[in-house]
């Protein structure tokens, strides 16, 4: 019977025990729920856009302070856990490589999770850890899953084009 469904017993109670549910109030309520979800996922993805694209594409450090936990962990073996760590780690990447610029192709969301899909360019003009500048320029596709808590950004995993980065800078 229509009284003994769990969805109108949670949303109308009266009503579901006479029998009757309003399917309509049903949907609205599934229909604000997602809504309410979606925009807790715009946030997300919009925070690791503003990572990308702010912080490091512009050079703009002082952005993780709003944006990034102080703990945050970058999962790869050069780079110790913390955001000091990761600022000096792009800080370094970014004396090699003035022109830094990551596009973001893609981004997706889901619960505490943003995976973005892009394309880091630069032009190797500085000194990169001892290697004198080469003049090369460079484009190296890359995905990478960050993982957020109480609206900042807290760990991330990346995979990147490594050799392809390699042999375009250094043959």
């Amino acid at each position: 019977p229509l009284g003994a469904r769990p969805d109108c017993l949670a949303l109308q109670p009266q009503v579901a025990r006479s029998g009757k549910c309003n399917i309509g109030r049903l949907l609205a309520v599934v229909t604000m729920v997602k809504t309410t979800t979606m925009n807790e996922l715009d946030e997300n993805k919009a925070l690791v856009r503003r990572h990308l694209e702010e912080a490091v594409s512009l050079g703009r450090p002082e952005v993780w302070n709003d944006i990034m936990a102080e703990d945050f962990v970058l999962h790869h073996p050069l780079v110790e856990p913390g955001r000091e760590s990761y600022a000096a780690a792009l800080e370094l990447l970014r004396a090699g490589f003035p022109d830094l610029n990551v596009e973001v192709l893609d981004l997706v969301a889901e619960n505490d999770r943003v995976v973005v899909r892009y394309i880091e360019r630069g032009t190797h003009t500085g000194d990169f850890v001892g290697l004198p500048p080469t003049g090369r320029s460079y484009e190296k596709h890359g995905f990478a899953l960050y993982r957020l808590t109480d609206g900042l950004l807290a760990e991330c995993w990346m995979q990147e084009d490594d050799q392809g980065f390699q042999q375009q800078l250094f043959g």
